[in-house]
């Protein structure tokens, strides 16, 4: 059975592994990990989210400070259903049943603030406290 290819963010993962293992002349043995404490640092993928979820955090609380675009780009389920549901200060999130719908900013954003635990979603100081 053939091994597939790596996809383009496995790809910039390697990468960047590589550059950290060159930069801190470590071994190829050096876990991962290591390399990224040295440089008080997140792998590419928990980076990304955390950009993500400090984009939803300012779409929140300081929504003025975003482009005009994004004002109304997402939509809590209180706005769409009229009753009461333990969800209702969640967003929105569409029926996605493609793989590509799920890399949507409004999907992935949603989803990610949504899976946050309700005390750090009313941190004020958001990106300090993660």
């Amino acid at each position: 059975m053939p091994i597939p290819p790596l996809t383009t963010c496995e790809n910039f993962n390697v990468l960047n592994n590589r550059l950290l293992r060159i930069v801190l002349k470590k071994s190829i043995k050096t876990h991962n990990n290591d390399l990224y404490e040295s440089y008080f640092t997140l792998h590419l993928q928990l980076l990304h989210q955390f950009n993500i979820l400090l984009f939803m955090h300012n779409y929140v609380y300081h929504r003025n400070k975003l482009p005009v675009v994004f004002s109304t780009y997402f939509e809590e389920n209180k706005v769409i259903r009229k009753y009461n549901t333990r969800q209702k200060n969640d967003f929105h999130i569409d029926s996605i049943k493609s793989e590509i719908g799920k890399r949507s900013i409004k999907y992935k954003d949603s989803k990610l603030w949504n899976d946050l635990p309700a005390e750090l979603k009313e941190i004020q100081s958001f990106k300090y406290k993660l």
